[in-house]
C-alpha cells in the first residue's frame, strides 16, 4: 500500500478519536518522522512508510536520538498498525515496539 494511503487512513482515525495528527517538518532537519499525534496529554511521533519500506538509516539514528529523550516513536507502513496505534492511544497504553521499532498495542 502506498504511504500517502496509510497517512490518510492514520488522519482519518486519529480525527475519530478526537487526537491531533499534525505533519512535522523541520527546516534543520531531513530525517524527521512525519506525523505528531497528540492526545490525552501524550505525543507519540510517527514515521510513515509504504508497505514493505523501511526507515532510512538517518531517519533510524533520529528516532532513536527522541526515544533517547523520553519520546514516543512509531514506524507503520501497514493500516492494521493504524489500528494498533489507535488502540494503545485509546487504552492509556504505551506504544511498545518489537526490535523493528513496529507498534505492539
Amino acid at each position: 500500500m502506498l504511504e500517502s494511503k496509510i497517512e490518510v487512513y492514520l488522519i482519518k482515525r486519529c480525527k475519530e478519536i478526537g487526537a491531533l495528527c499534525d505533519k512535522f517538518t523541520s527546516p534543520q532537519r531531513r530525517s524527521v518522522p512525519d506525523r505528531l499525534i497528540t492526545f490525552n496529554g501524550r505525543v507519540l511521533f510517527v514515521e510513515l512508510k509504504a508497505t514493505g519500506k523501511k526507515p532510512t538509516e538517518a531517519q533510524v539514528r533520529d528516532h532513536e536520538r527522541r526515544r533517547a529523550a523520553g519520546a514516543e516513536v512509531v514506524w507503520l507502513d501497514n493500516i492494521e498498525e493504524c489500528i494498533e496505534v489507535e488502540c494503545a492511544l485509546v487504552k492509556g497504553r504505551p506504544v511498545m515496539t518489537d526490535g523493528n521499532y513496529k507498534v505492539i498495542c
